[in-house]
């Protein structure tokens, strides 16, 4: 639904339009009420004016999903999943930012289906579908500038998940987080299955000229990045198509976000904030993922610089006894 009518770029208009609108009937359609409330599930249009020196100005609409916590002891709190809404020009965006954009939808689907249900949780969700990452990542910039609704949700955000594509297929990544992540990886790493991760990744990312919805709230956050990359020649190509998407890249995705709700939906979100170290971390033979602190990583330095010490005299003593031989 989101690829038929072809690039929903900016400068597509009508098509990036048509998207908008699918997003909202499907919402309608499961009973979400336009509006700023806050006592049932609710969306909002943030209607926004695009400020960049190298491109014209574009009017440009967020859409902003929020499910209230139904605990009887709410946090106040909030964790948000994001993604965007549009394409680049000469490329369909099924997979750049389509499926994000599904999985999210089926997350709301299914989770306002469950808690009608009876499932609690302690946190509020938030849902952004955001508009104009390709050309400046203007629509996650408006929301954390110019959105106020949701009782000043932008202020009570304490995790933030952004999911993106690099490509149409292949493994998910965890790519990025916010610093200090300690705390976060830890967290991260308890709940997921599926998804290849690695300290090194975060640490060449930020060294590279590249920015998502996440640079946007990263500093503001704690919270994950991840990305598809493998088939990364149909990238920002008319080939980024439904029919060039893989199952995995769908349910890979799918997972992860509904594991992280299960996990942070009553979760104690403040304890994220409490590390002031990075983590080292990676994933592991499909087995898991290992995470430790830095002084870990100082005592097992220290253990291999004693090891390499020991060797080299062993080798010594074991050279002077053949020689003597």
């Amino acid at each position: 639904h989101l690829t038929e009518h072809g690039p929903r770029s900016i400068y597509d208009t009508a098509e990036n339009q048509l998207a908008l609108d699918y997003i909202i009937a499907q919402l309608e359609s499961w009973g979400f009420t336009e509006g700023d409330r806050t006592d049932i599930p609710a969306y909002m249009v943030q209607s926004f004016v695009t400020d960049d020196d190298d491109y014209q100005a574009f009017y440009l609409k967020n859409i902003i999903v929020h499910i209230p916590a139904n605990s009887p002891e709410p946090t106040g709190e909030a964790l948000m999943f994001m993604g965007h809404t549009d394409s680049v020009p000469m490329g369909q965006g099924a997979s750049d930012d389509g499926v994000p954009v599904a999985t999210m939808l089926e997350a709301i689907r299914h989770y306002t289906q469950k808690m009608a249900q009876g499932y609690t949780i302690s946190n509020d969700l938030v849902f952004c579908f955001v508009n104009g990452e390709e050309f400046g990542l203007y629509g996650s910039e408006a929301f954390m500038e110019e959105f106020t609704g949701f009782h000043q949700v932008v202020k009570r955000i304490r995790f933030g998940t952004n999911l993106e594509s690099r490509g149409t297929s292949g493994t998910l990544i965890m790519f990025e987080t916010a610093a200090n992540n300690y705390n976060t990886v830890k967290l991260f790493c308890e709940v997921n299955k599926n998804v290849f991760t690695c300290s090194i990744a975060t640490m060449i990312y930020n060294e590279m000229p590249n920015g998502t919805d996440f640079s946007n709230y990263k500093d503001f956050y704690q919270g994950v990045n991840m990305a598809n990359i493998a088939e990364g020649e149909n990238y920002h190509t008319q080939n980024d198509s439904p029919q060039n998407i893989s199952e995995s890249a769908l349910t890979q995705q799918a997972q992860i976000i509904n594991r992280l709700l299960d996990k942070l939906g009553n979760y104690d979100l403040d304890s994220l904030y409490e590390a002031e170290e990075n983590a080292i971390f990676f994933s592991y033979l499909n087995i898991g993922d290992v995470v430790y602190n830095h002084t870990v990583s100082v005592v097992l330095a220290v253990i291999g610089i004693l090891l390499l010490i020991a060797n080299i005299v062993l080798s010594v003593i074991f050279k002077k006894k053949n020689l003597v031989k």
